[in-house]
Formats: structure tokens, sequence, C-alpha cells
């Protein structure tokens, strides 16, 4: 018998993706237990892209999927707000035009949820797609754990395609001055909300994170953003002038060996 569509909306923002959407809709149309609602976002691509949008809308049409379009270009965290907007489910997912997830996510990851009240997030470990799906043990052979707000102060364990959380929360992506996905993830965890993590790899990549063609490619701009985010933190009083200032610093170390690893691969 077919489980229960999980009361989740999942968001995609679609920026000339007409080539990678397919793929990353099927990797949610397979899941072994269902989601109730699709929400697909053009980020005014320009391209042929919309036009995707709608044709896989009619072709998958048994399926619960909404095509919205952005009236500009905005960025993926303000697309995200926009069909975050219109979710009518109680949790709402994310997943990038060019990544996938895997069969068994929704399954356990929200298995996770219902018997966890205290959960407001949860994500899960992501890997760099290697041609098959990782095999994933029974549901209790891991032990979700709780994310320290001042640990992810110093490493953003929280991949924006694995996060699943409840859609009434009172924070929302910011704009592309910042990291907009580590910011969020700051002002939920340190603001006192329960962030938790599965450690199952359960969604996947399709370039390394700090590779020339991924979003964090260009590493100074992405450096500037996280800095831009320990600030907002900062003056959200979130943390004191200290921790501040020793963050900034961790960041900037990071930086610098991002530099050198991208130098030794070229």
């Amino acid at each position: 018998m077919p489980l229960k569509p999980a009361p989740v909306s999942v968001i995609i923002p679609c920026y000339k993706c007409a080539d990678t959407i397919e793929r990353a809709l099927m990797s949610i149309i397979k899941q072994t237990r269902p989601v109730s609602e699709i929400i697909l976002v053009d980020d005014f691509s320009g391209d042929n892209t919309l036009d995707k949008l709608f044709e896989l809308n009619v072709r998958y049409a048994d399926w619960p999927i909404r095509v919205i379009a952005q009236s500009a270009n905005q960025g993926p965290g303000p697309t995200r707000n926009a069909g975050w907007k219109i979710a009518s489910q109680p949790w709402i997912a994310f997943l990038d035009a060019d990544d996938i997830w895997h069969s068994r996510k929704i399954d356990l990851q929200f298995s996770i949820t219902e018997s966890n009240e205290k959960i407001d997030l949860c994500a899960h470990e992501t890997a760099e797609w290697s041609g098959e799906e990782l095999a994933q043990s029974p549901l209790n052979s891991f032990e979700i754990r709780k994310i320290s707000p001042i640990g992810l102060l110093f490493k953003n364990s929280i991949p924006t395609r694995s996060v699943l959380m409840k859609r009434d929360l009172p924070f929302v992506f910011e704009g592309k001055s910042f990291t907009e996905d580590y910011l969020l993830w700051l002002s939920l965890a340190l603001s006192g909300y329960g962030c938790y993590k599965y450690p199952a790899k359960l969604a996947y990549s399709f370039k390394a994170e700090y590779s020339k063609g991924g979003y964090s490619g260009n590493l100074w701009q992405h450096e500037k953003k996280e800095l831009r985010c320990l600030k907002s933190i900062f003056a959200g009083k979130l943390i004191g002038l200290n921790l501040f200032l020793f963050a900034s610093f961790f960041s900037l170390l990071k930086y610098f060996r991002r530099v050198l690893i991208s130098s030794i691969r070229s």
C-alpha cells in the first residue's frame, strides 16, 4: 500500500536551469514517500527555463506541481521566499535545480520529525554524485544530533539541499548581499530553535562546493557575504563582540585555505 504523502512543500528556485531541472524534479517524484506539493519558482531566467517548467507541469500533471515566476531576477534567497510564501504545507524542504535527492530522503527524514516534537529544522549529510545512490541503513542506525549554535558560527554544517523545516518560523532568506541560507540557519539556531542533523547522505550535488562552476566559485565574493552574515548576527544581538570578532577571523582563515586548495586543484 502506498505511503500517505508527507505534509511537505518542496521549493526549487530555478534560474537558467532548463538542462537540469527535470533531473531534480524526478528525484522528488521518485521518492518512496511522496510529498504533498512541489513549487518551481523561475527567477526571471530570460531564456527557455520558464517554458520548460510549464512543459514539466503538463507532462507530470498527476503530481502536485505549481509554477510561479519572479518579475525580476533576485537571486536564490528571495526566490525561495516566493515559494515559501505560497507553500500550503506545514513543512517545507529545499532543493536546487542542479541537485538531486536520495529516493528515501522524505521517508527517512520526515519520520524523524514526526517522532521528535523538538525539531524545527532537520538537516542531513550530502555527497557529490558518483553515478548511483548510496545504500542507506535502517532509520534507527543513526543518532540524530542537535546542531550547536556556536559550532555553526565556525562551520556551516547545513546544506540547503538537505533542509526540512517548519513553514511557520519567524525568519526568511535575505538577498544577494549575504550567504542567505547560512544567515537563516544562524538566525534560527542562535534564537533557540531546534536545529538537528541526521548523519545519513540523502542528497547529492554534481560539482564540488567551491568549484569554478559552483555558486561559491567566486571565493572572495562568497567570503564577503559570509562576513556580512556574521555582522548581521552581531547587529541583531544574537552574539557578543568577542565572539563576532573571533568568528570573523576564523572565517578569513577558512577563506585563505579555500584559495590555497583552489590553486592546487587548478
